[in-house]
């Protein structure tokens, strides 16, 4: 199973015991918010989000390629992880 399988599995079997634990607690205030989703939406689908507008700017700000290019590389791999 890779990471990013267990971290979905994880996050599945969270939301399933908050939404008993708001069924067992109605008074309590439970909030859950899944980074991980939005994390992985971003990273697996750039230009859905169109990131290499931003990596562009990163870019031409920073005058140089490197930063854009490790960030992209970043990203990718925590696609494919």
């Amino acid at each position: 199973m890779q990471y990013n399988e267990v971290a979905q599995y994880f996050n599945l079997k969270l939301k399933e015991a908050i939404v008993q634990l708001r069924k067992d607690l109605p008074l309590a205030a439970i909030t859950y918010v899944d980074v991980y989703s939005a994390k992985y939406s971003l990273a697996s689908n750039p230009n859905k989000y169109d990131l290499s507008t931003h990596l562009r700017h990163v870019v031409v700000t920073e005058g140089s390629t490197t930063s854009a290019v490790k960030l992209w590389g970043m990203l990718q791999k925590l696609a494919l992880m």
